[in-house]
Order: C-alpha cells, then structure tokens, then sequence
C-alpha cells in the first residue's frame, strides 16, 4: 500500500507600487507499507484456501482474462475462474 501526501503554498505580495515578489513551496511525502500477515503471503503464493466463510466456497478470478460481455452493451465485463 502507497500513502502520499501533497501539500503547499504560493505568497505573493506587492512593495510600494513598484516591486513584486512570487514564492511557491510544494512539499510531497511518500510512505510505502507492506503486507505481512500470513493470509497475504499465502495469497500471493497462490494459495487461497483460507478466503472460505462459512463453509461456502469463494470463486476467484483471473484478473487477465477481462473482456466485454457484448460488444452491444458497453461496461458488462466477464472473467475466467482460476
């Protein structure tokens, strides 16, 4: 997980009719988290067993194969199961 943070500002002011002064300062922080609970690693490994809930079974899809539906209705998207 990336959390990332923008902040800033911008001064502008004016002396005595004649002399103008701009000043912008923009500050930008990243901080990167990892996932270290042993469910993730499974999951990474391929390994998904452990997403059943009460005993029902969870389908899990392979996010590659993404394609349209139908061509004649546009945002109806299907996915093969792994």
């Amino acid at each position: 997980m990336l959390k990332a943070n923008q902040f800033g500002g911008t001064l502008a002011d004016r002396y005595e009719n004649k002399l103008f002064f701009f000043s912008t300062m923009k500050v930008s922080a990243a901080q990167s988290q990892q996932e270290t609970s042993p469910r993730h690693r499974l999951q990474r490994a391929g390994d998904f067993r452990n997403l059943c809930t009460e005993r029902k079974p969870v389908t899990v899809y392979d996010p590659n194969t993404t394609r349209l539906a139908d061509p004649n209705k546009p945002g109806v998207y299907v996915r093969d199961a792994l």
